[in-house]
């Protein structure tokens, strides 16, 4: 499989365990998850898609910034966390600024930043489970056995 390829679909794997987490540690703390969506919403200036297309390319770059940092750092799960990480610092230094504009409200900057953090490690770390596993050629190991 090519690396594009790879870093696309791990990236959006991973973009999607950190929405279901996210949506369910918010559900767990009783945060009624779609009135505060919608209203960050209404208070956007910003096209309804936005949101869900900024997700998915910070998705993409976590797995791709794990494969870049991954020759340095090594592949594993301490690295994923690191690349998870390095994701979750930009997206809330990005939502305090949208915030500090007036785009988003205050509160979905406190609840966006601390549901984020375990959200986006633990994503990290199943798109680089995946990319690691879609590394490995079984039927060459094979062929050679």
């Amino acid at each position: 499989m090519n690396q594009a390829v790879r870093i696309v679909l791990c990236g959006l794997l991973a973009g999607a365990v950190a929405v279901i987490l996210g949506l369910s540690v918010l559900r767990l703390a009783g945060v009624e998850v779609f009135s505060v969506l919608h209203a960050a919403r209404l208070s956007s200036a910003l096209p309804n898609w936005s949101g869900a297309l900024f997700h998915n390319l910070n998705a993409i770059w976590t797995l791709w910034l794990y494969a870049a940092i991954r020759p340095k750092y090594g592949p594993g799960p301490k690295t994923a966390a690191l690349a998870g990480f390095a994701v979750w610092l930009i997206r809330a230094l990005t939502l305090a600024h949208w915030s500090s504009m007036g785009v988003i409200p205050s509160n979905f900057l406190l609840v966006g930043v601390a549901v984020d953090l375990p959200s986006w490690v633990a994503g990290a770390v199943a798109g680089a489970w995946f990319y690691e596993a879609t590394e490995r050629k079984p039927f060459q190991a094979l062929k050679a056995a």
